[in-house]
């Protein structure tokens, strides 16, 4: 049904209809952001590269607050989120791979205000994941300095995995950022220690102490990573913010 919907509306776009247009199309992943304008509302559609359908977002409308809401790959809801002038405003549901809510949570101006309910059996790590990058040299400056190029934001659609590092077996969990750089999980409420990577990241690097990647050093310049709390479940853990940024510099010639 997916790629039916798909279908159409890339063939109403490839007639140049106005009312659908092509907006986004990620250069690394291959995400599409794809926006219909209909009588009553704009919604912004987001497709794999493979034509499945992530998410759906209107962003006007006669009616505010809007319903943010995104898909596992299997097409059933991850969240349904409140978004009020595109921040989270009002209850959010979160959903299991499998289709069942597992936590509601209220949020005020972007920031959760309340814990409506959790899941017994579950552990809710939520957070973001952003990126700061530094380029220096290139042309210089009439002052004769270096030039300096600087960019930061939401690491849009970026895969990454949890392993189980206090585990012999190092099982690894995949997950995708969405298009704001969000992210959520729902992890099994038992004792375990999990460490974020990148979701290319060589397994032969990973040990018990490793819990994100070490400082990369490079001819080219550096890499880094930081993130504000640790991934760990106990046996009373509810839920756990976490936001996460990765730092980059390089030389340019």
């Amino acid at each position: 049904m997916n790629y039916v919907f798909l279908f159409f509306i890339l063939f109403t776009f490839e007639g140049f209809s106005q009312d659908t247009l092509l907006i986004e199309e990620n250069y690394y992943y291959g995400n599409k952001i794809i926006q219909v304008n209909g009588k009553k509302d704009t919604v912004q559609f987001e497709y794999s590269k493979n034509g499945k359908l992530l998410s759906t977002l209107p962003i006007s409308g006669p009616t505010n607050p809007v319903h943010y809401i995104r898909y596992y790959s299997t097409g059933k809801k991850m969240w349904d989120k409140t978004l009020v002038n595109n921040v989270e405003h009002g209850n959010s549901i979160f959903y299991s791979e499998s289709g069942k809510p597992i936590a509601e949570l209220k949020f005020e101006n972007g920031r959760i205000e309340d814990t409506l309910f959790i899941h017994s059996k579950v552990t809710v790590f939520i957070g973001k994941i952003s990126y700061t990058s530094l380029i220096y040299g290139g042309v210089e400056l009439e002052n004769g300095q270096s030039n300096i190029s600087e960019s930061t934001g939401a690491l849009s659609y970026y895969p990454f995995k949890l392993v189980e590092v206090n585990s012999e077996a190092k099982t690894e969990h995949h997950y995708t950022i969405d298009r704001f750089g969000n992210f959520y999980i729902g992890a099994p409420r038992k004792e375990i220690v999990y460490g974020f990577f990148p979701g290319n990241y060589p397994k032969k690097q990973i040990n018990k102490n490793t819990l994100f990647p070490e400082t990369e050093m490079l001819m080219s310049g550096s890499s880094s990573w930081s993130i504000s709390s640790t991934f760990e479940v106990y046996k009373t853990s509810t839920i756990q913010e976490i936001n996460i940024h990765s730092s980059s510099v390089g030389y340019a010639p």
